[in-house]
Parts: structure tokens; sequence; C-alpha cells
């Protein structure tokens, strides 16, 4: 149920119009490549270290979702994308597109998830930070 609420704050139309791609084939890239992000982040938390670096991320991240496209550091992105996922990148892309919805059939998924993922880990990344928040405040009132 998260993910989906976060998948409806992305601006898929215009990450469509931005690499190229007809609507319905950035919303299956979108759709593989959020799963794919939030456990790439989960499992960098299992490490102490690990845990330690994205709790840090998530803190800067708080409260800046970007709304809109022109709002999206992709330069931030691909620095989150890199510590998610190091070398594997283009193996997670391949991973997620084999997943992706048959609306995308035809095009080469996995470049398209390539190309998101840098876009949508900033959006990412600041939602989990917020519901991290938010569940920490739940438990100190709690």
């Amino acid at each position: 149920d998260d993910l989906s609420s976060l998948i409806n704050l992305i601006p898929i139309g215009d990450i469509a119009k931005k690499i190229g791609v007809d609507e319905g084939v950035a919303r299956a890239a979108v759709a593989v490549a959020v799963p794919a992000i939030v456990g790439g982040l989960a499992a960098n938390a299992k490490d102490k270290e690990g845990a330690k670096s994205l709790e840090s991320a998530l803190g800067h991240h708080q409260g800046r979702a970007p709304k809109k496209l022109d709002d999206i550091d992709e330069k931030d992105g691909e620095k989150i994308v890199s510590h998610v996922f190091g070398s594997k990148k283009n193996d997670v892309a391949k991973a997620a597109a084999a997943k992706a919805d048959a609306k995308a059939s035809g095009v080469d998924i996995g470049a398209i998830v390539a190309q998101v993922l840098p876009i949508i880990a900033p959006i990412v990344l600041a939602f989990v930070a917020n519901q991290f928040a938010g569940q920490r405040l739940a438990r100190r009132e709690g």
C-alpha cells in the first residue's frame, strides 16, 4: 500500500517526456524501480555501517520530497543509486525489468529502468525518510 502511495507521488508523465518513452512504459519502469530501491535500502540497512549511513541519508532527505521533475536533483539521485546498488545498478535494472508490466513490451525496459532510477531515487528516499520520522515520532508519543 505504501509503495502505491509513493508511486502516485512520482511525476510519471513528466518522466516519460524527459526520457522519450510512452507513459505506460515509464509507469511500468517506475512500478518496478521503486520496490528495487526500497529493497536496496533495506538490504543496506542490515549491517551497522549501512544502517548508520541510511539514517544519515534519511535525515538529509526528510521533508524534501520533490513534487515536480524540475525539483529533482538527478546528481543526488545518481549518488543514491550508486550507494544503494554499487556496481550492480545495471543488474538490478535488468532484474527489475524482468518483473515489468507487459505494457512495456517492444522496448528495452532494463535501459528505461536504469534511466528512471536516478530520477526517482530522491523521491523514494524523501518518502522513506518521512515514513521513518513518522514512526519515530509515534514511538515517542506512544
